[in-house]
């Protein structure tokens, strides 16, 4: 868990990148078939990240609701 986090703060502190943001929302509208459950979830979890950026969260809050999307689709059938 303590490398997921400090992976996730990696992130948050790259999120102020403009060309990061306009890229990732420009591929990112859904899960693709045949995409592997991880790459959805992670690219789920950048999207919260952003919201949470662009609202005025502060690092770690931004982290934490990373992580949490992370686990958005547990318990999913199929």
């Amino acid at each position: 868990a303590r490398f997921v986090r400090q992976t996730l703060m990696k992130i948050v502190d790259g999120l102020d990148r403009p060309t990061f943001e306009v890229r990732l929302v420009a591929t990112t509208a859904g899960q693709t078939p045949g995409e592997p459950d991880a790459t959805h979830a992670a690219r789920v979890a950048i999207l919260t990240m952003l919201l949470a950026r662009s609202l005025g969260l502060d690092r770690g809050q931004v982290a934490d609701l990373g992580l949490a999307a992370l686990h958005h689709d547990a318990g999913r059938p199929g």
